[in-house]
């Protein structure tokens, strides 16, 4: 079993995001309604450190069984291997496309089956989050080693 932590660059991006969303939505609230400014900061304060927990706790954990996805305070799942489609992009990001009725949840705290990256019938494991070219690190050799059906173009060279 091996675990993986989204890389600094990705961390940066995961709690700099929603923060910046969060700064422009208070932004215009208290443009509005001034005098719950210091609301406004205490809330944003505690957003920041909650993006910073979720950015650095995020992370997949790889066995021979399949492959676990966790998102501290919002959803955890776990997929065998065979229930893996292929690799794909969503949102400029590389990961695995994942049949969503294979989905085992380990725990939903949004209490909703859209949590799993939704779009139809595939959810979205995204890997290039933990990995900077995630198929030549060790991370991509590591999901070779029990899927090597997502490598098609490798299978081929062989």
């Amino acid at each position: 079993m091996k675990t993986y932590y989204a890389t600094p660059l990705w961390k940066v991006i995961l709690v700099l995001v929603p923060n910046i969303t969060i700064a422009l939505i208070m932004t215009a609230l208290a443009y509005f309604a001034s005098f719950f400014i210091i609301v406004y900061a205490v809330f944003g304060m505690l957003w920041f450190v909650m993006a910073i927990y979720v950015a650095n706790k995020t992370r997949i954990v790889i066995d021979e069984k399949g492959i676990e996805y966790y998102v501290p305070l919002n959803f955890a799942y776990r997929v065998g291997w065979g229930n893996i489609n292929e690799v794909g992009y969503y949102w400029f990001r590389e990961g695995l496309r994942v049949d969503k009725t294979s989905i085992e949840i380990i725990y939903d705290s949004r209490r909703t089956y859209a949590t799993l990256m939704d779009f139809g019938q595939f959810s979205f494991i995204p890997l290039s989050i933990f990995a900077k070219d995630w198929k030549k690190a060790d991370l991509g050799q590591h999901i070779k080693q029990y899927a090597p059906h997502l490598f098609p173009q490798e299978e081929q060279k062989a």
